[in-house]
């Protein structure tokens, strides 16, 4: 993963996730807390009812639940149990166990009516469960105690967590949910915070061309830490700049030096008489000539800069291109097609950059197959464009190779081919944004696709 962005983006979900998983459990403690403390309150709470409900009258235990208690039994569905026995463990009063829950122990003086809890496994539906239970002895009348026993099964914890949810949802539902939003806005602007000074740079040294005269970035707006490393990176542009243009210019004035020297040679071979070392000369010349065409036409490319909002029709302007540049191959014996679309196409080209490009892929496909060769061209409702020869083609291996500067298959057969036409056709496809590549062409031969990039 080599975006910082996409890094930072991990880092936060790993620490939220981490954060949320810690919070999950220490909610969860808090749960099992306040679920223990309200078990040993509701426990509490029913042994109160019973004894504030039992009497001693004539030498006899009375028990008088009220309505309300004996109906909250009934329905507990045998998750309620309590048991009332006097000190031989004689049982006086029971609902759901005919048996005490524990064996009792008559208590010693400082234990007297203090609340003992408990847990006891019983049998309901045919399944032993865990009930919680709780007992405690009571002093009805003179030197007479009873023992009073209650419990309560694992249905009613259910109950107790739907109730600690309830109660906390209702108490700090509305915190948490503004803390959450709170957390993922600030995990937005912590985010952009930290990526808008990068998308400074990145945007800066996309807007970076050669001759463009923009050869660095600015600093103004780039907090200090990154200000030492974006001086150097300008530093060591400028240098690249002024070795590109000392290269540049070197080719410029190469290749119009050359130019009159060759011209001056040309005169004097066509003076010379007919015949085959004439013929072999002035081709020699012609070759020399294209070679120098080519690399002004590369130098040139070099430095080739798009326009802001510069757009055209893409089947027009190939159309118009192909009408005038075109013909002069047509009349050499090239059969050329054309195939356009219906509807508009807009890209964001140049047709100065566009006409170069096609006029060095239709002398590459001279240059491959002669001049009988056949060159289909076409293009896509996406702007994509497709130059196809029926020549002899090119081995996969070299798809990507064949874009390179001075890069012949054949140097034995150059053809007059320089091997920059495709360099020159590369160079300007990306000063325009579009990516060339290579494939198979259906009629065996090459071919050569450009994907501008459309136009709004």
């Amino acid at each position: 993963m080599n975006s910082l962005r996409a890094r930072l983006i991990l880092m936060v979900i790993v620490t939220v996730g981490i954060t949320l998983a810690v919070s999950i459990f220490v909610f969860s403690l808090a749960i099992d807390a306040r679920k223990d403390s309200l078990d040993d309150r509701s426990l509490k709470e029913q042994v109160g009812d019973i004894e504030r409900h039992i009497a001693w009258r004539n030498n006899q235990l009375y028990i008088e639940l009220p309505a309300k208690l004996l109906r909250d039994y009934r329905a507990g569905a045998g998750q309620f149990i309590y048991v009332v026995s006097d000190e031989t463990g004689r049982i006086l009063g029971n609902y759901g166990s005919s048996n005490l829950l524990r064996n009792t122990q008559i208590p010693t003086d400082e234990h007297h009516e203090s609340l003992a809890l408990f847990s006891t496994i019983r049998q309901l539906a045919g399944e032993d469960l865990k009930f919680f239970a709780a007992e405690k002895w009571v002093n009805i009348a003179e030197d007479q105690w009873v023992n009073i026993q209650v419990a309560q099964g694992p249905l009613h914890e259910d109950i107790l967590v739907d109730e600690i949810l309830k109660e906390m949802l209702e108490s700090y539902g509305s915190v948490v949910i503004g803390l959450i939003a709170a957390l993922v806005i600030g995990i937005i602007f912590v985010l952009n915070q930290l990526t808008k000074s990068l998308r400074l740079v990145e945007a800066g040294a996309l807007a970076i061309r050669p001759g463009s005269g923009q050869m660095g970035i600015e600093v103004d707006n780039l907090p200090r830490e990154l200000v030492p490393v974006v001086a150097k990176f300008n530093n060591a542009l400028q240098k690249l700049d002024m070795a590109y243009i000392q290269q540049r210019n070197f080719s410029d004035i190469a290749a119009h030096e050359l130019r009159s020297p060759l011209a001056i040679v040309r005169g004097q071979a066509e003076r010379l008489p007919s015949g085959h070392e004439k013929e072999t000369l002035l081709d020699d010349i012609s070759h020399m000539e294209q070679i120098l065409a080519r690399l002004l036409e590369l130098a040139h490319s070099e430095s080739a800069v798009l326009g802001e909002n510069k757009k055209l029709e893409l089947g027009q302007t190939l159309g118009a291109l192909l009408a005038d540049v075109g013909a002069a191959y047509v009349r050499r014996g090239l059969t050329l097609d054309f195939q356009g679309l219906d509807e508009p196409v807009w890209v964001h080209a140049d047709v100065a950059m566009l006409e170069v490009i096609l006029r060095n892929l239709l002398d590459n496909a001279v240059s491959a197959g002669g001049n009988t060769v056949s060159v289909f061209i076409s293009y896509d409702c996406r702007g994509g464009v497709r130059v196809c020869d029926n020549g002899p083609g090119v081995a996969e291996i070299y798809w990507e190779k064949i874009f390179e500067r001075f890069m012949r298959l054949n140097p034995s057969h150059t053809n007059g081919s320089a091997g920059l036409g495709l360099a020159i056709v590369r160079r300007l496809a990306e000063a325009q944004g579009a990516r060339v590549t290579a494939h198979r062409a259906p009629q065996g031969g090459l071919e050569i696709g450009l994907e501008f990039l459309p136009a709004s």
